[in-house]
């Protein structure tokens, strides 16, 4: 309860057969009970095959707390933000998405989740850094972010676009 698990590639996998395979990374949310299976996409164009057989390591699971935030009146969510901390780095938190639903949005709901995820990662976990990151038209989280005191560690590109012109391109 109060978590999701994310599926992604192990890295060893596209060193190992690099050209050959790509496995599909997804989410799986904290209800759900049933089996998990990883997409599996041949890239390999010469008619080779890869066997793969039970218990090869393929893909691992990242399990992430979730917070929530709800409406007291309703009890709709009205937000949410998602941490995980990598079992090889457990001194750095790593504040993934945070997300205001767009009708409670400009009420401060933002600030407060990233305020409660980090005062609990800060009491209940080993973590001594915290590090999040935000797409640059994101002005609300850029805010929240001056807010809290973070400071730019790196400069990472990340590309944008809307899907107008998305669908003008394809």
């Amino acid at each position: 309860k109060n978590h999701e698990m994310k599926i992604r590639q192990r890295s060893g996998m596209s060193i190992t057969f690099p050209n050959y395979i790509t496995i599909g990374v997804g989410t799986i949310d904290e209800d759900y009970r049933g089996e998990i299976m990883i997409p599996i996409k041949n890239n390999n164009n010469n008619g080779e095959y890869l066997n793969i057989t039970t218990g090869d390591r393929i893909a691992q699971a990242i399990v992430s707390p979730v917070t929530k935030c709800h409406i007291i009146e309703t009890n709709e969510v009205a937000g949410v933000t998602v941490t995980y901390i990598n079992e090889h780095q457990k001194k750095i938190a790593h504040q993934q998405d945070t997300g205001v639903v767009k009708t409670h949005r400009g009420k401060g709901l933002g600030l407060a989740l990233k305020y409660q995820m980090l005062e609990k990662l800060l009491f209940e976990t080993k973590a001594v850094k915290w590090q999040t990151g935000n797409a640059g038209s994101n002005e609300h989280m850029l805010r929240i972010n001056d807010i809290l005191n973070h400071e730019p560690f790196t400069n990472v590109p990340v590309y944008e676009s809307n899907k107008s012109d998305l669908l003008k391109r394809l």
